[in-house]
């Protein structure tokens, strides 16, 4: 999951981020119904160890439009209930 993303920032600027970092096999930023940004959005990779790399990635390196936003792991809402999925690989990553 990707959050605090920049109104700015277009679908195909999402992606091509991204993509620089590993076989995505989808990417999507969440809409309202006026088609502005809601400042959210997700990323598939082929591999968790893709979407692992992206969770690495220092701070300063999590830029699009000028502003920093934030890369978390999926977890299913079944799962979070539980207190997570330690054994679980996930490799969608939403924004």
């Amino acid at each position: 999951m990707v959050r605090n993303l920049a109104q700015e920032v277009t679908q195909k600027e999402f992606h091509e981020f991204f993509k620089s970092h590993g076989n995505v096999r989808s990417t999507k930023i969440e809409t309202f119904s006026d088609g502005k940004s809601r400042g959210f959005g997700y990323v598939s990779y082929e591999t968790a160890e893709m979407a692992q790399k992206v969770l690495e990635l220092e701070k300063d390196k999590l830029l699009l439009g000028g502003k920093n936003f934030e890369v978390f792991l999926h977890q299913p809402k079944d799962k979070r209930r539980e207190g997570g999925a330690a054994d679980a690989k996930f490799t969608n990553l939403f924004v």
